[in-house]
């Protein structure tokens, strides 16, 4: 699923390792209600054959999906994160703005002057840009996109019009 595939590249965890985690959770899940069952069995107490074989489908079941969950609640912890950074970069974004730099460059600097998985991300993604022959607001907000953060795509928007209309980058960005 598209929040899944965000969640994994926002935790940087691989889709494989997240793939092994369920399989082996869920064979887990299958596996210990049997020797649940069977130490059960050694102390004298007997289940008909139907207990154990619900337990091992329900808990393979529930063991296969804690990993999903564990990855959701990592996501929205590193999403709140990068919208927390996200103030602080465009404070340094207008400050580089202010001291004569360009809007390419001010966006680039300012995520290398800050500290942090968020920044590595925002420097990362300016720096990618250029090779490619694209924007770094552009790339700002492909990035939003991906990791599903609104506020990234927002001010891809915003400063794409700012560079394209000609209107005051600085007013923009402080408003945000």
């Amino acid at each position: 699923p598209r929040g899944a595939a965000a969640d994994l590249e926002l935790t940087g965890q691989s889709v494989e390792s997240f793939v092994a985690t369920k399989a082996m959770l869920a064979i887990l899940g299958l596996v210990a209600p049997l020797l649940l069952a069977l130490i059960w069995s050694v102390v004298g107490v007997q289940f008909p054959a139907e207990v154990p074989a619900v337990g091992c489908l329900a808990c393979a079941a529930g063991f296969f999906f804690l990993p999903d969950l564990a990855l959701r609640r990592k996501g929205t912890a590193a999403r709140a994160e990068l919208r927390r950074t996200l103030g602080s970069y465009l404070d340094l974004v207008s400050m580089g703005l202010a001291g004569g730099r360009g809007l390419a460059e001010a966006l680039s600097v300012a995520a290398q002057d800050g500290e942090g998985w968020t920044f590595r991300l925002l420097a990362d993604t300016a720096d990618r840009a250029r090779p490619l022959g694209v924007s770094p607001w552009t790339a700002l907000g492909d990035l939003g996109e991906r990791l599903r953060v609104p506020e990234l795509v927002d001010l891809g928007a915003t400063l794409n019009l700012a560079g394209t209309e000609g209107a005051q980058i600085r007013v923009s960005l402080a408003a945000r």
